[in-house]
Parts: structure tokens; C-alpha cells; sequence
């Protein structure tokens, strides 16, 4: 079992955000490094993790909204299974890596903040065209996986929230045209079948390129918008 954690980059308070690593021991020594974007400021950019470049990534992140701590929850949950001796664990550690992302606004959940960073910012508005000086953990993050894109190595994006109304356990997805549709609710259909708590109706696909919502800011800026076409997922 490999386990890192790397610094990925530090908020504008100075806080961590750590990039964690975790798969399957190699069956071959003398990987290369897996090297991050040598622009981030703060990485730890001598890398003891190994590329597995026959591994394709899975990225998944939580807390970029402090206050939605449901998400933490299920990230603690999937940080447990995927350490732990489950055969499906290890299946999926042999065939897969998995870059996980505690903590994208630690300034915000150690303020007290419900949305925003410590400037007053909702980062998940700031993916199609984040800044280091003020959009700290997602510039970070949209560096890494443009990197992993370029690279033909990031294969799957999940961002973990909680919602201010809707109850269960839910995903909001972006609607795809032709096939890419019947694949997202497939997908969703195979959550319900291996999770009781998983809520199938609750579940949307949007297509929020050009609306915008109360903050004035469309979704387009959105993880989950903004990284489908950026990264060509």
C-alpha cells in the first residue's frame, strides 16, 4: 500500500492544503517520480511518490464550502475504505490512483465560514479561471489536473459538498449530449444499487454553462462545470 501526503500549496493564512496519495505498492521498481507543476509556490515539489503511469488517476476533493461538513464525512469514510483490507479496496488500488484533496479552504472552516475563503470569495465560483493570490487550494488543484490531462493520466473528478436544503445522499452532474448522458445515469443507477442510502430522484444533471444563480456568478466557475471541458472529461 503506498500512502503519501504531500504539501500541495498553503492558504492566504497560511494553512496547509495537502495533496494525498494512495494505491497499490508497485510490481516494479524504478517508477519516476510523479512530479508536480513546477509553478506551485508552495509544493513539495521533490516527489517521493511514484508516477504509475498505467494507474489512471482519480481526483477527489472536499470542504472548498467550510460549513458543508456532510462532504468531510463522506471523505473520511472513503479515506477508511480505500486504506482499509476490503478486497474491493485493493481491487481498486491495484487498477487505479487516488490524489485526494482534504481541505481546499482550511482559512475558511477554521474562521468559521459557511461559503467563502478569508477575502469574502466562494472558490467554487473561480475553477474556469482561478489566481494564485486569491483563489489559493483551486488554483492549485486546476494546475494538477490541467498537468494530468495534458498528460492523458486524469480519468475521473469528484468534488464532495453537502446541500443547505436537499436531504441524502445525491449526485449533481453536468448533462452530456448523446451517449455521455446514458453513461452519467448508469452511473448514478449503479451508486443505488450498492448503497441504501443513496437517492437516485435527488440526483441532477444541469446543464449551467450560462445561468447564473443568487451570487450574481453562473456555475460555469464551478468544479464540476468548469473542469468537464477544461480538462476534457
Amino acid at each position: 500500500l503506498v500512502f503519501r501526503r504531500q504539501l500541495l500549496h498553503r492558504s492566504l493564512q497560511g494553512r496547509r492544503v495537502d495533496l494525498l496519495t494512495i494505491t497499490a505498492i508497485p510490481q516494479k521498481s524504478g517508477e519516476e517520480p510523479d512530479i508536480l507543476p513546477q509553478d506551485l509556490p508552495c509544493a513539495t515539489l521533490a516527489s517521493n511518490v511514484p508516477k504509475f503511469e498505467n494507474r489512471p488517476i482519480i481526483f477527489i476533493s472536499a470542504r472548498v464550502h467550510p460549513g458543508e461538513t456532510p462532504g468531510e464525512f463522506v471523505f473520511l469514510g472513503l479515506l477508511r475504505f480505500l486504506l482499509s483490507e476490503d478486497p474491493r479496496a485493493s481491487s481498486l488500488r491495484q487498477q487505479f490512483q487516488f490524489k485526494l484533496v482534504p481541505m481546499l479552504n482550511p482559512d475558511g472552516v477554521a474562521c468559521g465560514h459557511y461559503r467563502t475563503n478569508t477575502i469574502g470569495l466562494n472558490l467554487n465560483r473561480h475553477y474556469d479561471k482561478p489566481n494564485v493570490l486569491s483563489h489559493e487550494g483551486v488554483w492549485a488543484v486546476k494546475r494538477c489536473l490541467s498537468l494530468w490531462s495534458k498528460q492523458g493520466r486524469l480519468l475521473f473528478y469528484l468534488d464532495l459538498h453537502g446541500h443547505a436544503s436537499k436531504k441524502g445522499c445525491f449526485l449533481f452532474a453536468n448533462r452530456m449530449a448523446g451517449p455521455g448522458q446514458g453513461w452519467n445515469s448508469g452511473y448514478a443507477r449503479v451508486f443505488q444499487v450498492n448503497s441504501p442510502h443513496f437517492d437516485l430522484e435527488q440526483c441532477e444533471f444541469g446543464d449551467d454553462y450560462e445561468k447564473e444563480f443568487r451570487e450574481g456568478i453562473g456555475k460555469h466557475g464551478s468544479g464540476r462545470v468548469a473542469i468537464h471541458p477544461d480538462c476534457r472529461l
